[in-house]
């Protein structure tokens, strides 16, 4: 799941529409209950 989501990322950085530089990228994966947790950290904060 993290290959994946470093290829989405790749593809569509977030930080273009964010105006933040990506710091760490979390991930996290549980097969059996299929659930995904990835937690992104900028080096500033966003606001909307």
């Amino acid at each position: 799941m993290s290959k994946r989501i470093q290829d989405v990322y790749s593809i569509n950085p977030p930080e273009e529409s964010i105006d933040a530089k990506l710091s760490h990228l979390f991930s996290n994966i549980k097969i059996k209950e299929n659930i995904a947790v990835s937690v992104f950290t900028f080096d500033k904060n966003i606001t909307s």
